[in-house]
C-alpha cells in the first residue's frame, strides 16, 4: 500500500528532526521501531507483545535489558489495530496514541442504481480500495461513472490508497468528492527529507525495497530470478516523479497525526525529565506511570508553529479540514481545501463551508448538485409519506374544503391649552374625562383580539360597557350644564342653585354607577369564560368568549343605548342655543352617528358567525369612539399653535480620578472624557484652564463600574483572597498620550506625592494595571511600567507593534486580532461581498495602517476588492476642530458615491463619534443614508460613543451593520449594581458627577451659575432610564473583558498566595528518596507481576474449564496513577450473594460429571473460577492469566502440559462477555457466555463465542408481544448508562421497532453509573432525579432493560422516592424485567422492602429444577470448602457474622461457626432453586463436556490423526452438539452459536419476609410449528395490589369516543393525543378514530357527530318569522308611503308642499314606495326572474331617489343665490335643471345595471357548505364587483347629497330643506357604510335579511327625516302652512 508507506516516513522525519534539536530531550537519543501487522489481528499482538519483550527474544513481560526503553507507541490507521494492541499494551500501561475509527462499505450496483446524488463512505484506510473495486464492477454492468456521476462525502479515516493492479484504474469519479481530513499543515521540510529518500542508504529500513520496486515497478538485481525481462531499479529514481495515485509528496492529514504523536511523547518526556531535576527526590520506578500524567497535561508548539494539546479524554484537541477532489487525466489529483470543523468556537459556529471554491462534477448541470428523494411540494399540495424513508413523499393537492394615536394627540392639545376659552368654558374637566374614556375605548378594543383567556373574557364586555357609559355620561352632563347655564341667564330663574361643577360631576358619578352595578352583578352571577364553538362554521373549531349570560350582556348594551338616546335628545333639543360657547350641535351628529352605529350593530351581530362576530364589535367600537372623537376636532383645530424649542448644552468641568484604598491595588488608566482646549504652545504655564471645557463618554463609564463592580464582587466573596481587601486607583487619560505617562509615573509614586521611582508606603501594593480601550493607552502605558514589571493587561485594542522586551509583562485580555481578520475575511464569502469600501484610522496608528498594508492584500488574495481606503481625519477635540471640516465633507462624499454597498470600518472606542460626523456631513451634501443605505461592518474595538451634540443625532444609519464584538455574557448581579449607582452615595468617584450631568442633561447646585435656567439634578435619576445610545444597561463586550482582567489578576494572587503556604509548610519526611535516585540497577532478573486476583477457586484437573465471573465488587477510590498499586484495593468489598449460586452451579456441574463414568471416562475435569471484581482491567488479566502458565503470569508462555484450558465460561455482565473475547479469541479458546448477549462482539471474534444465553432478538419480540397482549402503548424505560453498548443498540434500534407497532415511550431513564467507589456519594442526586420522573411519569408499565446489577440501582432509586415523599405503597407501577436482570442486593439493602416487585413480570432463560442441586446446596459449607475462595467472603456477608481468622480484637460482632445452613436465608439473599442464569452456567459446561467427549471418540475412530491443537478441532465439534442434560433437556447450538433455547415468562410474588416466589406465567419460544411461539396464562397472573382494573391499564390518555376524532399533542409521543371535537361537516362513529370523515354533500352531522342527517332546504320564505316580519314592515312602509303622497297630493297648492318642487318630491315618495315594494323580491325562493330584478331594480330605484334629493339640495340653493341682485343664477332656475339632474344620475346608474344583466347575469344556485345543515337557495350576484359597482355609485351620490345639504344647512328654514336631507342622507350613509361589514360576514338567508333591513332602514330615513315634519305640520298645524304665516316669518 504505497501511501500508507509515507506514514513511516512521517514518523521517521520527527524522530530524526528532535534528534537534530539540541533544545529537546538533551544528551538523549530517540529511537523507533516500527511493525507491520499484515492486516491481520493475530500480527497486532504479536508485535504488541514482542514490544514487552527483551529484543531479540519472544518472552512477554519479561525484559531485562535496559537500552530500548518502551515509552509510547504509535498505532493505526486501521481501527483493528488500535483496538487489539490496547488489549496487550494497556495491561503494561504503555501509552498509546491512535488515529482512526470503523468503517461502512456498500456494493456497487445498489450505489450506481441509487436516485440519491450523495454518497457518504465511512471507511477505514483500505476503504478507498474496495471503493474502486465496486466502480470497477459498476462499470461491468453498465452503470458507468462517468454517466450518472454521485457526490462522494469521505470521511476522515480514508485516505487514497491503491493495489498495483489498479494503477492504471480511472479515477475520475473523485474528481468533485468532498472529503474530510485530519487537519495538517505542510512541512517544507518534509518535502526535502522525501526527495532525499533513497534504498541504497537506508539499509534498516525494512519496508523501503518493497515499496521501491511496487511505485517505480521495477525490480532489485539481488530479488531478480534467472532469464528474467522486468525493468531493474537503481535506487536513483525520485519520489517527486511519482503520480499523486502512487504516493504523495505533500504531508497527508494521517502523516501529520503521527508528526504531532512524536512530538507530544518526546514533550512528555521532556516535561517529566524537567520535572525529575526539579524533583530530586522522586524515585524512578515505572517512568510509563508518570509518563501518562505529563502526557495528559502536554501542550507545545509543533515546528509547523501549531499548538498541540489532548483533552481530558486523551483526545487532540484540533478540527478536520475540508477537501475537495479535482483529478486530472494522468492519474494525478489535488485536494483542495474548501471549509473546516472545529471544535468548541468562541462563536459556537465550527463548521465552515466556502461553497464558491468547490469543483463539483461535471456531471451536473445544477451547482451545487441536488440531492433529495423528490421535489418539493408547490404551495396547494400537501405532503404524504410513502412509507419509505420520511425525506420520501407524494404531493397531493390540499383537500377541499392597530388603532390611531389621534386621541393621545387631542387629549394633550387641551391639557396644553387648558387656559384658554375655549377649553375653559365647556367645562374642562369633563372634556378632559371624555378623552380619556375615549383613549381606553380605543385601547379597550385589543382586549377582543387575539386568542381568549380567561382574564380577557371577563375584562371584555364590562370594561367596554364602563368606558362608554363614562363618556356619553360626561357627554351628557356637558349637554345639560349648557342648558342649565343658559337658563340661568334668565331673571329670577331658580336654575342658579344648579350652576358649578358639582351638577355634571354628580350625572357622571350617578350614570356610571348604574352600569357599575349591572357590570358587577353580571360579574358575580355569571361571569364570561373562554369557550369554544365546533358547530357554527363548516372547517373550523371558533375559540371565543361566552359571555355567560345573554341578558345581562344585553342590559349593558341597552343601558349605554338608553344614555346615548337621552344625550341626543337633549342635544337636538338645545342646538338653537347660541353657538359661542355651545357644542350642541357637535354633539347631536356625534351621538347621531353613534346610535346609528350601535343600532346596526345588533342584527349584524346576531346574523354573523365566529370571528366575525368580534370583528363587528370591534368596528362598532372604533367607529362610534371616533364618532364621539370627531366632535372635539373643531375646538382642536383652533388650539394648535407652534412652540420654539430652546435648548442650549455648557460644557462641564471633571474630576478624573477614583480611588479605593486595599491592601493590593488594581489600577487603571481609562479614555473616558476629552478635553475641549487649544493646544499647548509652550508659551506659558500649563494651567486648570484645560479642564475647563470638557466632554464625558457616557457610555464609556459603564468600564469604570464594570471594574468597581468586579473589586467589590471579589470582596464579598470569602472564598477568594481571605483576610485581603481588594482596591483600586482609576486614572482617566484625556486621549492624550502625555497623561497616559503621567498616570504610569504617578502609579510608582507614594499615593499623593509625584516622585516616580519612591514609593515608601507598604500600603495600597500596585499588583497589575488595566488599560484602554485605545491603542494608544495600550502601547504608551508599557512604556513606564514595563520597566517596573508590573503585569500589564489591555481591553479592546490589539497593540500589534508593541517592543519584545515588553512583551513578557503584557497580557491581553482583547481576543487574537488575526482571528478577528478572519472573521471579517470569511462573513465577505459567506455573503459573496467582492466590492467594498475600507475606513480605517489615520496614518499615525501603527495598528489600523498594518491592517492596511498587510491584511487587506490577503483579502485580495482571496478575491475581495477595495473600492476605497478612506482614513479618518485626526479628531483632536481642541478648538482646531474646524480645520477638519473639508476633509470629513470629502470623505463623507466618497463613501456615498461609492457604488460599494458594504463598507468596513477599522477603527478604535471614537471611530463612532467619527463615522457619525462623516454621514452627517454627507446629509449636507444632499446624499443621505435613508435614500443610500449601507452596510457597515464594524470591527470589535469600535463602540457605540457620541459627543454630546451627536445625543440628537440619527442613528438610522446603524440600522442592519454587522459587528465584530469580544465575547461577553450578560451578569445579571452588575445590572443591579448600576441600578443603585447614584451621585450622593458615591463620594469617592471623581468620575460620576460629570457623567451624571452630560447623560441627564443637568447641573448639581454646586456647579450651578447665577440665575440659570438648567434642569437641576437631584441625584435620584435612574440609569435604567437613559436610552442605549447615552448609556447601556447591559454589560459590554470591553466592561467584560476588565471584568475578567480583574478576576485574572485575583486569581493569580490567590494561586500565588497558596503556592507560597504549601512551599514553607512542606518538610522532607523520608530522606530515602534522595537515596534511591542515585540508585543504578546494573541487571534485570525479576519480574514484576501485576496485582494478583485475589478471590479465586481452583481445583485441578486434566482439562480446565476457566470461568468470569462477577460476585464481588470492590468498595475502593479508583487507581489514579500516582502509585504502585497494592492489596489495600481489596479491603473493602461488597459480595453479591445471588451470583454465588452461579459460581455453585459450575462446581455442581462438574462434580457431576466427574462422576459420570460414561462421560469422559479416564478423564478427570477440573474447573478455574475468577473474579473480575465488575472491571475490564481485571477481566483482561484473567484472560491472560488462563494462557499463562498457572502461578507465573507471563502470556503466551505455557510449560505445563497439565490443567489444559479447553474452554472459558464469562458473564453475567456483557463487559465480561465483550472483554475476555480480545484476548481468547487470539488463542482460538471457546468461550462460553451467559447472561448476556454482547450483540457488539467484532465479526473475528464471533467464531470462537458461543452463547447459553437465548437469542437476544426473540426477547425483544417478547416484550413486544407482552405489552400488545395487555395494550400497554404508554411505558417507561430504564437503562443501563450510555457506555453500555448493548442496551445503547436496544435503545437505538429496538425501541424505534416498538413505536412502529404502536408502542410509546414516555420516559427513557438510565440508571447512574454504580462504580462502588468512594466516590457514590456524586450519583445520590442523579438516582433521586430518575426516580422523582419514574413515580410521577402517567405510564403504568416500566421496561427495565438492564444486567445483573441493575436491580441493585433499581431499589436504591425506588428506595430514593420514598423521601420524596412518591411511595411505591401509594402509586403502583408493573415492571417488566428483561432476562439479564436478576435479583440482586447490597448488604446495606438486606432490610430495604421489596413489595415494589410484587406483581412484575419477568423475562428469564428457561430452566429446570434440579432437585440434585438443592442437596449440593444443602451440604455446603466452610470448613469442608478449603479451596473456595469465595465462601468465606459469601458467608460472612449471608449469615451477617464474623469468622475468628477475620476479627478484630474485642469486637462484638455475630461469630460465624460454619454450620449455618443456606436454606435458612431468605430468598433476597439467597435462592436455592436453581436460576435461569445458573441453569445456563450447568448447560454450558455440560456442552464442553459433551464435545470433549464426541472429539475423543472422533479420534479413536480415526487413530492416524494426531491431536496437535485440540482447541481448533472443539470448535468444529462445538457447533454441531446436541445432546440431554441431566433433567433430561436437549440443549444445542444453532449456526450463529446461540443456545436454541426460548425465554420463561415469570411472575413475582413477594412476602413480608422478604422472600419471594417467580410464577411462571407464560414463555416465548423460537420457530413453533405452529408459528405462535408466544404463550401468557393471563388468569395465574399476581398485579400490584394499587391497581384496581384488573389487568393494569397503561395508556397516555383515554380512547377518543365517538364524535371525537384524534390529534397529536405537539411535542408528545404519537400515543398521546388529544380527542377534538370532529370539525363541522364531518364524523366519526368508532371509537379512537384517526381522522374524522366528511359526510354526503346533502347530509350533515348530528350534535354529538357521530351520525349524518339529511340536510333541510332554506331560503328566506314569507312563511318564517324573520320573512313575515320584514314583509309586514315592507309593506307598512309601503302603506305609510302611499299616505304621505296622498297627504302631498292633496295639499298639492299649499307653500310648505310648492315650496320645495313638488314633483321632486312626488318622484322621491314614488322611488321610496317602490323601494319599500322592491325589497319583497328579496323574500321567498329565488327564480331566475327574481334573481334578474333584484339588485337592478334596487339600484335604479335608490338612484332616482337620492338623485331628487340631490336635486332639490341643489334648487334650494340656486333659489336664494339667484335673489340676490344681479345674480346670474337666475338663468339656471326652473324644473330643467332639477330634471336634468335626476336624469343624469339615472342614467349612469342605468348603464351600469344594463352593463351589468348584459355581461354577468345573475341566476338562482345554491350553497351546500356555509351553514350547517341547511342547503341554502341563493342568487348568485354574476359578478360581485358589479354589485359594488351598483352599491359604490349609490354611496357616490349620497355622500354628494349629504356634502352640499350640510353646507346649505344655515340658510332660511322657510323654504331649506337642507337640515333634514342631512340628517336622513347621515342616517342613509350609516346603513350602507354598516350594510358592507355585515354582509360580507353573514351566511345563507340572513345575508338576504341584512340586504332588506338595509333597504327598508334607509328608506324609512329618507321618509321619516325629509317628509315626516312636513306632514306633522299639514296635518296637525296647518296655520303653519299658510303664505301669510311664511311672509310675516319671514318680516
Amino acid at each position: 500500500m504505497t501511501h500508507i508507506y509515507q506514514h513511516i516516513l512521517a514518523l521517521v522525519f520527527a524522530v530524526k528532526e528532535i534528534n537534530e534539536k539540541p533544545q529537546i530531550l538533551p544528551n538523549d537519543t530517540l529511537g523507533f521501531h516500527i511493525y507491520n501487522d499484515y492486516f491481520s489481528v493475530s500480527r497486532t499482538y504479536q508485535a504488541s507483545m514482542d514490544m514487552v519483550s527483551t529484543r531479540g527474544r519472544f518472552i512477554p513481560n519479561y525484559k531485562c535489558d535496559t537500552q530500548n526503553d518502551l515509552v509510547a507507541v504509535i498505532g493505526g490507521p486501521q481501527s483493528e489495530t488500535c483496538v487489539y494492541m490496547a488489549t496487550i499494551l494497556s495491561a503494561y500501561k504503555v501509552p498509546q496514541i491512535t488515529e482512526t475509527e470503523n468503517s461502512v462499505v456498500k456494493t456497487g450496483s445498489i450505489i450506481m442504481r441509487s436516485s440519491t446524488n450523495v454518497v457518504l463512505v465511512y471507511g477505514e484506510i483500505d476503504t478507498m480500495i474496495t471503493l474502486r473495486i465496486l466502480l470497477d464492477i459498476s462499470e461491468f454492468q453498465g452503470l458507468s461513472m462517468k454517466t450518472k456521476g454521485k457526490v462522494w462525502i469521505l470521511t476522515a479515516q480514508m485516505a487514497f490508497t491503491s493495489l498495483p493492479f489498479q494503477r492504471s484504474t480511472d479515477i475520475h469519479f473523485l474528481h468533485g468528492a468532498l472529503s474530510f481530513a485530519t487537519h495538517s499543515k505542510e512541512l517544507f521540510g518534509f518535502q526535502k527529507f522525501l526527495q532525499m529518500r533513497n534504498p541504497t542508504s537506508e539499509k534498516e529500513d525494512g519496508f523501503i525495497k518493497d515499496f521501491w520496486q511496487q511505485v517505480f515497478n521495477c525490480l532489485f538485481r539481488k530479488t531478480m530470478a534467472d532469464n528474467t525481462n522486468e525493468k531493474i531499479c537503481t535506487g536513483e529514481e525520485k519520489l517527486e516523479t511519482l503520480p499523486g495515485s502512487v504516493f504523495e509528496m505533500s504531508m497527508t492529514g494521517h502523516s501529520y497525526s503521527i508528526y504531532n504523536a512524536v512530538y507530544a511523547v518526546v514533550h512528555a518526556l521532556e516535561a517529566m525529565r524537567l520535572s525529575h531535576v526539579k524533583h530530586e527526590s522522586m524515585v524512578l520506578l515505572n517512568p510509563l506511570w508518570q509518563l501518562h500524567h505529563f502526557l495528559r497535561s502536554i501542550s507545545f508548539n509543533n515546528s509547523a508553529g501549531e499548538t498541540i494539546t489532548f483533552d481530558q479524554n486523551g483526545e487532540i484537541m484540533a478540527g478536520y479540514d475540508t477537501t475537495n477532489w479535482v483529478t486530472f487525466p494522468n492519474q494525478s489529483f489535488l485536494q483542495v481545501k474548501v471549509g473546516n470543523i472545529i471544535p468548541k468556537t468562541p462563536t459556537g459556529k465550527g463548521f465552515t463551508i466556502h461553497e464558491e471554491a468547490i469543483v463539483w462534477p461535471q456531471t451536473f448541470n445544477q451547482t451545487p448538485p441536488l440531492s433529495v428523494c423528490n421535489d418539493k411540494c408547490s404551495p396547494g399540495y400537501g405532503r404524504r409519506e410513502k412509507g419509505e424513508s420520511f425525506c420520501c413523499y407524494d404531493c397531493l393537492p390540499c383537500p377541499v374544503g392597530k388603532i390611531s394615536n389621534l386621541k393621545a394627540l387631542v387629549l394633550r392639545i387641551f391639557i396644553r391649552n387648558r387656559d384658554t376659552p375655549i377649553v375653559k368654558a365647556n367645562n374642562r374637566n369633563l372634556t378632559y374625562t371624555i378623552l380619556i374614556s375615549l383613549l381606553l375605548s380605543f385601547l379597550c378594543s385589543l382586549l377582543f383580539i387575539g386568542q381568549p383567556h380567561k382574564v380577557t373574557c371577563l375584562l371584555r364586555q364590562p370594561a367596554f360597557g364602563m368606558v362608554f357609559s363614562v363618556a356619553i355620561s360626561c357627554v351628557l352632563a356637558k349637554t345639560i350644564t349648557v342648558i342649565v347655564a343658559f337658563k340661568a341667564t334668565t331673571p329670577g330663574s331658580r336654575m342658579r342653585k344648579w350652576m358649578g361643577g358639582s351638577l355634571a360631576a354628580s350625572i357622571v358619578i350617578f350614570c356610571s354607577v348604574v352600569q357599575a352595578t349591572i357590570c358587577t352583578v353580571w360579574l358575580v352571577t355569571f361571569p364570561p369564560f373562554p369557550d369554544f364553538d365546533a358547530y357554527s362554521v363548516t372547517g373550523e373549531i371558533i375559540v371565543e368568549c361566552n359571555e355567560g349570560s345573554v341578558t345581562m350582556f344585553y342590559c349593558v348594551l341597552g343601558y349605554m343605548g338608553f344614555l346615548a338616546f337621552v344625550s341626543f335628545t337633549i342635544a337636538f333639543l338645545a342646538r338653537h342655543l347660541p353657538d359661542s360657547f355651545n357644542e350642541a350641535k357637535f354633539i347631536t351628529f356625534s351621538m347621531l352617528v353613534f346610535c346609528s352605529v350601535w343600532l346596526s350593530f345588533v342584527p349584524t351581530y346576531l346574523s354573523t358567525k365566529g370571528k366575525f362576530m368580534v370583528a363587528v364589535e370591534i368596528f362598532s367600537i372604533l367607529a362610534s369612539s371616533f364618532g364621539l372623537l370627531s366632535f372635539l376636532l373643531p375646538q382642536v383645530l383652533s388650539k394648535i399653535r407652534t412652540t420654539n424649542c430652546n435648548t442650549t448644552v455648557d460644557p462641564l468641568s471633571i474630576l478624573h480620578q477614583y480611588h479605593q484604598p486595599g491592601e493590593h491595588i488594581i489600577a487603571a488608566i481609562f479614555s473616558q472624557i476629552y478635553t475641549w482646549f487649544s493646544p499647548i504652545s509652550f508659551e506659558k504655564l500649563p494651567s486648570n484652564e484645560i479642564f475647563d471645557n470638557l466632554i464625558v463618554m457616557t457610555n464609556i463609564y459603564q468600564h469604570i463600574l464594570a471594574l468597581v463592580f468586579a473589586v467589590r464582587e471579589i470582596n464579598e466573596n470569602p472564598q477568594i483572597l481571605p483576610n485581603v481587601t481588594l482596591g483600586f486607583h482609576i486614572y482617566n487619560d484625556y486621549f492624550s498620550a502625555s497623561r497616559t505617562y503621567q498616570a504610569s509615573m504617578e502609579m510608582v509614586s507614594t499615593r499623593g506625592r509625584f516622585i516616580p521611582n519612591y514609593k515608601c508606603d507598604t500600603q495600597n501594593d500596585l499588583v497589575a494595571v488595566i488599560g484602554g480601550p485605545q491603542s494608544e493607552t495600550c502601547v504608551h502605558m508599557p512604556t513606564t511600567l514595563s520597566a517596573y514589571k508590573v503585569p500589564q493587561l489591555t481591553y479592546g485594542c490589539a497593540p500589534m507593534m508593541m517592543n519584545r522586551g515588553q512583551s513578557g509583562f503584557f497580557y491581553q485580555t482583547f481576543p487574537n486580532e488575526a482571528l478577528q481578520h478572519v472573521g471579517i475575511l470569511q462573513l465577505l464569502k459567506y455573503f459573496r461581498w467582492t466590492w467594498i469600501g475600507v475606513i480605517s484610522q489615520n496614518n499615525i496608528n501603527e495598528y489600523a495602517e498594518r491592517f492596511v498594508q498587510n491584511v487587506l492584500p490577503m483579502f485580495e488574495q482571496s478575491g475581495i476588492c477595495t473600492d476605497f481606503i478612506e482614513r479618518t481625519p485626526i479628531l483632536s477635540f481642541s478648538t482646531q476642530i474646524d480645520e477638519t471640516g473639508n476633509s470629513v465633507i470629502k470623505i463623507g462624499s466618497v463613501i456615498m458615491r461609492s457604488s460599494a454597498n458594504v463598507i468596513l470600518v477599522y477603527g478604535e472606542i471614537d471611530t463612532m463619534i467619527v463615522l457619525r460626523i462623516l454621514l452627517d456631513s454627507s446629509e449636507f451634501d444632499g446624499q443621505s443614508m435613508k435614500t443610500k443605505g449601507k452596510v457597515w461592518i464594524l470591527t470589535a474595538q469600535m463602540a457605540f460613543n457620541s459627543l454630546p451634540f451627536q445625543r440628537n443625532t440619527d442613528i438610522y444609519f446603524l440600522h442592519g451593520a454587522l459587528s465584530f464584538a469580544s465575547h461577553s455574557k450578560e451578569l445579571f448581579g452588575f445590572q443591579k449594581f448600576l441600578q443603585m449607582r447614584n451621585p450622593t452615595s458615591e463620594k469617592e468617584d471623581g468620575f460620576i458627577m460629570d457623567f451624571w450631568q452630560q447623560a441627564f442633561n443637568c447641573l448639581f447646585r454646586k456647579t450651578m451659575a447665577d440665575n440659570t435656567n438648567e434642569k437641576i439634578c437631584t441625584g435620584e435619576e435612574k440609569l435604567e432610564t437613559l436610552p442605549g445610545s447615552v448609556f447601556e444597561m447591559s454589560m459590554t463586550g470591553h466592561s467584560y473583558s476588565i471584568f475578567n482582567a480583574v478576576y485574572a489578576v485575583v486569581h493569580a494572587l490567590d494561586a500565588m498566595r497558596l503556592s507560597h503556604v504549601k512551599d514553607e509548610s512542606r518538610v522532607l519526611l523520608n530522606q530515602l528518596w534522595q537515596v534511591f535516585s542515585k540508585m543504578r540497577i546494573a541487571h534485570c532478573n525479576t519480574t514484576v507481576d501485576p496485582l494478583a486476583i485475589l478471590h479465586q477457586y481452583y481445583q485441578p484437573g486434566e482439562h480446565i474449564i476457566a470461568a468470569i465471573i462477577s460476585p464481588i465488587y470492590t468498595w475502593g477510590s479508583p487507581i489514579t496513577f500516582e502509585k504502585v498499586p497494592s492489596n489495600d484495593v481489596f479491603d473493602d468489598h461488597i459480595v453479591m450473594t445471588h451470583i454465588y449460586q452461579h459460581i455453585l452451579a459450575l462446581v455442581f456441574a462438574i462434580r457431576e460429571i466427574n462422576e459420570n463414568p460414561q462421560i469422559l471416562p479416564n478423564v478427570t475435569l477440573g474447573f478455574h473460577i475468577y473474579n473480575d471484581y465488575f472491571s475490564s482491567s481485571r477481566i483482561y488479566q484473567a484472560s491472560m492469566d488462563m494462557v499463562s502458565t498457572r502461578g507465573r503470569f507471563i502470556p503466551n508462555y505455557k510449560c505445563n502440559t497439565q490443567n489444559d484450558l479447553v474452554a472459558v465460561i464469562g458473564g453475567p455482565q456483557s463487559e465480561t462477555c465483550v472483554h475476555m473475547a480480545t484476548i481468547l479469541s487470539a488463542y482460538k479458546v471457546p468461550q462460553l457466555t451467559y447472561g448476556c448477549a454482547p450483540m457488539m462482539v467484532k465479526r473475528a471474534q464471533a467464531g470462537f463465542s458461543y452463547q447459553t444465553f437465548p437469542n437476544e432478538a426473540l426477547q425483544h419480540v417478547g416484550i413486544l408481544q407482552l405489552l400488545i397482549y395487555f395494550r400497554w402503548t404508554w411505558i417507561g424505560v430504564i437503562s443501563k448508562p450510555e457506555i453500555n453498548e448493548y442496551t445503547e443498540w436496544f435503545i437505538q434500534n429496538t425501541l424505534p421497532m416498538f413505536a412502529q407497532r404502536g408502542i410509546c415511550i414516555d420516559f427513557i431513564e438510565r440508571t447512574p453509573t454504580l462504580s462502588f467507589s468512594t466516590q457514590i456519594g456524586e450519583t445520590e442526586k442523579s438516582f433521586a432525579k430518575i426516580s422523582s420522573v419514574i413515580m410521577r411519569s402517567s405510564a403504568n408499565v416500566v421496561l427495565v432493560y438492564g444486567e445483573i446489577d441493575t436491580m441493585i440501582a433499581l431499589r436504591i432509586l425506588l428506595d430514593s422516592s420514598e423521601f420524596e415523599g412518591l411511595s411505591m405503597k401509594t402509586k403502583g407501577k408493573v415492571w417488566i424485567l428483561t432476562a439479564q436482570v436478576a435479583f440482586t442486593s447490597l448488604p446495606i439493602q438486606r432490610s430495604m422492602d421489596i413489595h415494589f416487585l410484587h406483581g412484575a413480570l419477568s423475562f428469564a432463560s428457561h430452566s429446570r429444577e434440579l432437585f440434585e442441586f438443592q442437596k449440593f446446596l444443602q451440604m455446603r459449607n466452610p470448613t469442608s470448602e478449603k479451596e473456595d475462595g469465595f465462601i468465606m467472603d459469601f458467608w460472612q456477608q449471608a449469615f451477617n457474622c464474623i469468622f475468628h481468622e477475620t476479627m478484630v480484637d474485642n469486637t462484638n460482632e455475630k461469630i460465624c461457626t460454619g454450620e449455618e445452613k443456606l436454606e435458612t436465608l431468605p430468598g433476597s439473599v439467597f435462592e436455592m432453586s436453581m436460576t435461569g442464569h445458573s441453569y445456563s452456567i450447568f448447560n454450558a459446561v455440560y456442552a464442553v463436556v459433551h464435545t470433549l467427549d464426541a472429539m475423543h471418540l472422533s479420534h479413536l475412530k480415526h487413530e492416524s490423526r494426531v491431536l496437535l491443537n485440540p482447541l481448533w478441532q472443539l470448535h468444529h465439534f462445538l457447533r454441531s452438539i446436541s445432546f440431554n442434560n441431566s433433567a433430561g433437556e436437549t440443549i444445542s447450538f444453532d449456526q450463529n452459536g446461540e443456545i436454541m433455547a426460548g425465554y420463561d415468562i415469570t411472575n413475582w410474588v413477594t412476602f413480608p419476609n422478604q422472600s419471594f416466589l417467580q410464577v411462571k406465567v407464560g414463555n416465548i419460544i423460537p420457530k413453533t410449528s405452529t408459528g405462535k411461539g408466544f404463550a401468557i396464562h393471563e388468569e395465574a397472573i399476581v398485579w400490584p395490589q394499587t391497581f384496581k382494573e384488573i389487568p393494569p391499564l397503561s395508556i397516555c390518555n383515554d380512547k377518543c369516543s365517538p364524535g371525537y376524532g384524534r390529534r397529536e399533542k405537539e411535542g408528545e409521543p404519537f400515543c398521546c393525543y388529544d380527542c377534538l371535537p370532529c370539525p363541522v361537516g364531518k364524523i366519526s362513529n368508532h371509537k379512537d378514530t384517526d381522522d374524522c370523515f366528511q359526510c354526503p354533500g346533502d347530509h350533515y352531522p348530528n350534535q354529538e357527530q357521530n351520525l349524518c342527517l339529511p340536510k333541510v332546504v332554506s331560503f328566506l320564505s314569507y312563511e318564517e318569522p324573520l320573512g313575515t316580519s320584514l314583509s309586514i314592515f315592507a309593506l307598512s312602509f309601503s302603506f305609510m308611503t302611499a299616505l304621505v303622497l296622498w297627504i302631498f297630493i292633496r295639499n298639492w297648492d299649499t307653500p310648505i308642499v310648492k315650496a320645495n318642487n313638488r314633483n321632486l318630491t312626488y318622484t322621491i315618495l314614488i322611488s321610496l314606495l317602490l323601494s319599500f315594494l322592491c325589497s319583497l323580491l328579496f323574500i321567498g325562493q329565488p327564480h331566475k326572474v327574481t334573481c334578474l330584478l333584484r339588485q337592478p331594480a334596487f339600484g335604479m330605484i335608490f338612484s332616482v331617489a337620492i338623485s331628487c334629493v340631490l336635486a332639490k339640495t341643489i334648487t334650494v340653493i340656486l333659489a336664494f343665490k339667484a335673489t340676490k341682485p344681479g345674480s346670474r343664477m337666475r338663468k339656471w332656475m326652473g324644473g330643467s335643471l332639477a330634471a336634468s339632474i335626476v336624469i343624469f344620475c339615472s342614467v349612469v346608474q342605468a348603464t351600469i345595471c344594463t352593463v351589468w344583466l348584459v355581461t354577468f347575469l345573475p341566476f338562482p344556485d345554491f350553497d351546500a357548505y356555509s351553514v350547517t345543515g341547511e342547503i341554502i337557495l341563493e342568487c348568485n350576484e354574476g359578478s360581485v364587483i358589479m354589485f359594488y359597482c351598483v352599491l359604490g355609485y349609490m354611496g357616490f351620490l349620497a355622500f354628494v347629497s349629504f356634502t352640499i345639504a350640510f353646507l346649505a344647512r344655515r340658510l332660511p328654514d322657510s323654504f331649506n330643506e337642507a337640515k333634514f336631507i342631512t340628517f336622513s342622507m347621515l342616517i342613509f350613509c350609516s346603513v350602507w357604510l354598516t350594510f358592507v361589514p355585515t354582509y360580507l360576514s353573514t351566511k345563507g338567508k340572513f345575508m338576504v335579511a341584512v340586504e332588506i333591513f338595509s333597504i327598508l332602514a334607509s328608506s324609512f330615513g329618507l321618509l321619516s327625516c325629509i317628509f315626516l315634519p312636513k306632514c306633522i305640520i299639514i296635518v296637525c298645524r296647518p296655520d303653519l302652512n299658510k303664505r301669510e304665516y311664511l311672509i310675516n316669518r319671514n318680516k
